[in-house]
């Protein structure tokens, strides 16, 4: 699997957005593991860990193919210290291009700067021509 890095400049409430669009349920997977699908594995490590200053969510997919097979695998890290939110996802899921979409929307409601929105929304563009 080919899976593609995207990284976003921290910020909570686009954590919380993304968190979100993904239908990820990040509070109530903490320091659970994923459910058993195939009664063939055991799956003990947490599904999500951390807080939204420092954390992780991983999807069913990600985290056991065998279990979840033709799924949609994709996982999230975040740090405010590193001042990161990284998305990783195959080439072939939607997610890298919602989640930038998503930080588009953030950043030019943050910032209302536009030379500086212009500029991430053509990086956005070359990156989608490039991997999709």
């Amino acid at each position: 699997m080919k899976v593609i890095e995207i990284t976003l400049e921290y910020d909570v409430e686009l954590l919380r957005q993304l968190l979100k669009e993904f239908g990820w349920d990040f509070e109530g997977m903490r320091e659970k593991p994923h459910p058993v699908m195939t009664g063939d594995c055991n799956h003990v490590d947490p599904a999500a860990s951390g807080d939204f200053e420092e954390g992780y969510y991983e999807n069913a997919a990600w985290y056991c193919a065998y279990c979840y097979p033709g799924s949609n695998p994709a996982r999230m890290e975040w740090s405010r210290t590193r001042g990161v939110i990284v998305i990783y996802a195959p080439l072939s899921s939607s997610k890298p291009a919602r989640a930038l979409a998503l930080a588009y929307k953030r950043f030019a409601e943050k910032t209302g700067d536009a030379e500086e929105v212009q500029v991430l929304k053509e990086k956005i563009f070359w990156f989608l021509l490039k991997h999709f």
